[in-house]
């Protein structure tokens, strides 16, 4: 599960950074192409978010964190 997050804020963070680019180019149908990727992907990264950890988090006991 950790290694898939990690894989996911990867390809996050390129997608910004392909974005914040595009912003600096006059193709305004490439950006919004390139808008509409990265919120899909992040829309998809949330969901597995939401999915896999919160259930994980909510069992774990949060005494248990601290002594760490």
């Amino acid at each position: 599960m950790v290694e898939r997050l990690r894989r996911e804020h990867g390809v996050v963070a390129a997608a910004l950074a392909e974005l914040h680019q595009l912003l600096n180019s006059a193709d305004a149908a490439r950006e919004r192409t390139e808008f509409d990727r990265l919120a899909n992907e992040l829309e998809t990264h949330f969901r597995h978010e939401e999915d896999e950890l919160v259930a994980t988090l909510n069992a774990t006991d949060p005494a248990a964190l601290r002594q760490r």
